[in-house]
């Protein structure tokens, strides 16, 4: 074979070698660009809507990140709307915010590389009352409740038959889900609210999907947050959706570097949340229909938290029904923004005492709530302000775009979110909440003990049992393991 035709044959296997090479790369390009639209077709109605497709890039961890937004846009956004910074130091990045990147919990293999971090006492959870060094005291009859207190257990007894209702409910309704449009109300933007119940109203006709956010710090050498953990390994596990505001990126427990004005710091707490709503309405708006925020210290049922979003009574909420804290209120929204939680009554910094929400316990919004706040609220309110008290001023801005707080008590006047089961159980009507006055003023029932609390009950703030546990050795986050075993059956054996 002669050089020439060897030369000839070199170049026609080199040329389709680039054909093929190039076929290739435009295919996985359309592909990817595909992929890319989809992406921002999700978010198209976010903050930050005006990002092209090319500004979005894919990034290395499908499973952790949706992607990131692009330095062009970045420049032109401030806080609180930077986002996520990656462990590399990148900013604008979308957390997967999928509970399955969640370790769940696991009793039978408890991360045998650092037991000392993460094992729980199976004692604990389902034994009774553990002593000091988490024993038991063999030299005295067993009690019949455990860590949370014998108030507590009585408490947490009526709160797992509404878990098991709430179940059903959610069951049935996606049994009966089908794809048919629900019917609007009728527009009531500009009217009173309205009184005409005619019956109990209609559940939701497609179920809801929830996204759960945890405000959480990471502090230095172990950067281990242990309630957090517990948090993510437990209910955190039964939400649509999930993350943790903090200063530093653990995904195993859904924790993201959430960068907010100011310093991280508990006295700063207005600005992280700031960035936390900020970043849900950013990326998530439209993937969820609700939002629910609180510390590492709480336990949410989140089951009844979404029988109640779903049922009847939440529907006629939202479609322009009083309840008893907006009589007379003329609504300027459509469907009607709700904030859902424990009242308490006090005031914010200039402003008379009116009903606001409490943090500890948690709260929720709806969509419509979602985008009043930081659409309307976040960027003409409180903007540079550094302060703890994110609550009052959450509600702060609502009232003044025309927005009350939402009445949370069911039908018997019981609470569905509040302080820790024994907390509650313990409470004689009277306390920092200020419910005798939200009694007096708005004719709620402020009912004692175990009367006042709902089956449906929502959220529990277990720092008021930071001592009691500290007497036993043990912590919130064994009280943590210890609610989500003993609601979900774990101690029925």
């Amino acid at each position: 074979m002669s050089k020439q035709v060897l030369l000839n044959k070199c170049i026609l296997i080199l040329v389709f070698c680039v054909s093929t090479f190039q076929i290739v790369w435009f295919s996985n390009y359309v592909e990817t660009t595909k992929s890319m639209t989809d992406f921002f077709n999700k978010f198209k109605n976010s903050r930050v809507s005006s990002i092209s497709i090319s500004n979005i890039h894919k990034s290395q961890s499908s499973l952790d990140w949706l992607g990131r937004i692009s330095d062009e846009v970045l420049a032109k956004l401030s806080h609180p709307h930077l986002g996520a910074k990656h462990p590399n130091g990148t900013l604008g990045m979308i957390v997967n915010p999928s509970p399955s990147r969640l370790h769940p919990l696991d009793l039978t293999n408890m991360n045998v590389d650092n037991p000392s971090l993460y094992m729980i006492n199976k004692k604990i959870l389902c034994h009774p009352k553990a002593k000091n060094n988490h024993q038991i005291d063999t030299n005295k009859d067993e009690e019949e409740w455990g860590i949370e207190g014998e108030g507590g257990n009585k408490i947490l007894q009526k709160v797992k038959l509404g878990l098991e209702n709430s179940q059903e409910f959610i069951k049935t309704q996606r049994e009966t889900f089908t794809s048919t449009v629900e019917k609007k109300s009728a527009p009531f933007v500009g009217k009173k609210c309205r009184n005409d119940k005619l019956g109990p109203g209609k559940p939701r006709a497609k179920p809801s999907r929830i996204l759960c956010m945890v405000y959480a710090v990471h502090l230095p050498p172990e950067y281990e947050n242990s309630n957090l953990r517990a948090v993510a390994g437990t209910w955190g596990q039964k939400c649509d959706g999930f993350f943790a505001g903090s200063n530093y990126t653990d995904h195993s427990v859904g924790s993201i570097n959430l960068v907010h004005q100011g310093k991280e710091d508990y006295g700063n707490m207005w600005q992280k949340v700031r960035s936390m709503w900020s970043y849900a309405y950013d990326h998530f708006k439209e993937e969820y229909d609700f939002f629910h925020i609180s510390g590492d210290d709480v336990y949410l049922a989140v089951d009844n938290l979404r029988a109640y979003v779903d049922g009847p009574e939440m529907n006629l909420i939202e479609n322009g029904y009083c309840d008893r804290f907006t009589k007379d209120t003329v609504f300027n929204y459509n469907p009607r923004p709700v904030i859902l939680g424990r009242p308490y009554y006090r005031s914010a910094p200039g402003d008379k005492a009116k009903l606001v929400i409490s943090g500890g316990p948690g709260y929720t919004l709806n969509r419509a709530a979602l985008e009043v706040l930081v659409e309307q609220g976040f960027p003409t309110l409180f903007q540079d302000l550094e302060d703890p008290r994110e609550d009052i001023y959450i509600a702060s801005t609502f009232y003044r775009k025309g927005i009350w707080i939402t009445d949370t008590d069911d039908a018997l006047g019981q609470r569905r979110y509040g302080e820790s089961a024994e907390t509650e159980w313990k409470f004689k009507g009277n306390g920092p909440h200020n419910p005798e006055i939200v009694s007096k003023k708005f004719g709620s029932k402020n009912l004692h003990g175990i009367d006042g609390i709902s089956e449906q009950f929502i959220s529990f703030h277990l720092k008021d049992d930071k001592g009691m546990l500290e007497d036993q050795g043990l912590t919130i986050t064994d009280q943590i393991y210890r609610y989500h075993t003993f609601l979900y059956g774990g101690c029925d054996d």
